[in-house]
């Protein structure tokens, strides 16, 4: 489990909660908590943008442990949302 505060200037959210990507625009202050199994990724940030980000766990520096293939996302990981 994640959440995302947008601290300052703006940008785009993007997740896959099951029925493909969708895109969130967030702006100062704008919130976001993510599940378990979810995808997302940020884009379009703009150049006074702030992010702030918790978790629930620890990552590997090397980030094995983090899906970072949206296609292997789909393959392996959507189904253990019920999507």
């Amino acid at each position: 489990q994640e959440g995302f505060v947008c601290a300052a200037g703006t940008m785009t959210a993007v997740i896959d909660r099951g029925q493909g990507k969708e895109n969130f625009e967030m702006k100062d202050g704008d919130a976001l908590y993510v599940p378990a199994f979810v995808w997302h990724g940020f884009e379009n940030f703009s150049a006074d943008a702030v992010m702030l980000a918790f978790s629930s766990t620890n990552y590997r520096a090397d980030r094995s442990d983090y899906c970072e293939d949206y296609e292997k996302y789909v393959r392996e990981f959507r189904s253990k949302i019920g999507a």
